[in-house]
């Protein structure tokens, strides 16, 4: 087994008392991140398959929730972002939707702890947007079971499909945005030229205040995961640069769905837009990384 994890691993490791955190009776709170590590890094199926069956049954077992589970989502969430094996992505997946589909066991309830399945999935919902693009990508299957625990309102008909992209998230958020703001959020997310986007962007810098700046920032973390063209990606990055400051509730609340997408970004060409935003949103988080690779 690999031995060494990526540093945002780490960091959320690090930041749970885990000797505090009740598991399965018999079993050893302490050896839950050891689990974590191992299926993290693992490179065989075998491997990965091994360390899952210590975290299920330990942490969730039969669709009840120890609480140990909510701690372990950002952990399942950073290893995620540091692109595991393939063998070792299935299982942690597997492990993430079987602790977003469950609820307090009771043994937790009796302990005080009813909310276990609602804490779990708040967590995962700070991955939201990093889900979102994996239904882009080749673990499309296992984003999908994932938001349709988080997002359930947003499941299709047929349970196959979920829907997500720019139009979706301008119709979901046009009551607090106004008609004349989704316009505008419309017209920067769907330029196809430079020029366009300019424009639509220099509108915006003039608009996107108070209450209504988190659901702004919803759509242009949509813009990000969606076909929005190239020419018009550098601009809502700067957007977000400029608005990550913002005091409003809601606006923290929104930054916080896309602190892992942006995460990931850091080992993609968009790399120092991501981080201008996460020197504001997450510098913790920034430099774990930065101390892994370098």
């Amino acid at each position: 087994m690999a031995t060494d994890v990526n540093g945002l691993v780490g960091l959320e490791i690090r930041k749970q008392p885990w000797a505090q955190l009740p598991v399965m009776a018999g079993n050893d709170p302490e050896q839950v991140p050891v689990s974590l590590v191992g299926l993290l890094s693992a490179v065989t199926e075998d491997e990965a398959e091994r360390f899952h069956w210590q975290l299920e049954g330990v942490v969730v077992l039969s669709g009840g929730l120890y609480e140990a589970a909510p701690a372990a989502v950002p952990v399942l969430l950073a290893g995620l972002v540091g692109n595991p094996d393939r063998c070792a992505r299935k299982w942690v997946n597997e492990l993430l939707f079987q602790i977003v589909a469950a609820e307090s066991n009771p043994e937790a309830e009796d302990r005080g702890h009813p909310d276990l399945g609602d804490r779990a999935r708040a967590a995962a919902s700070e991955g939201r947007w990093f889900l979102h693009h994996g239904l882009r990508r080749h673990w499309k299957r296992a984003a999908h079971l994932i938001l349709s625990r988080l997002e359930p309102n947003r499941v299709e008909a047929d349970e196959e499909s979920i829907r997500f992209g720019i139009d979706v998230e301008l119709a979901e958020q046009e009551s607090v945005l106004g008609q004349e703001l989704t316009r505008g959020l419309r017209a920067l997310l769907r330029a196809e030229t430079e020029n366009d986007a300019g424009q639509a962007h220099r509108w915006l810098e003039e608009r996107l205040t108070g209450a209504r700046t988190g659901a702004a920032v919803r759509v242009l973390f949509a813009g990000l995961v969606s076909d929005m063209a190239p020419e018009a990606r550098p601009y809502v990055f700067d957007l977000l640069h400029q608005l990550v400051a913002s005091p409003e509730p809601g606006a923290r609340a929104a930054f916080r769905e896309g602190r892992w997408l942006l995460l990931s970004h850091l080992r993609t060409p968009e790399a120092e837009e991501a981080r201008l935003i996460l020197s504001t949103l997450d510098p913790q988080g920034l430099a774990a990384y930065d101390s892994s690779t370098g």
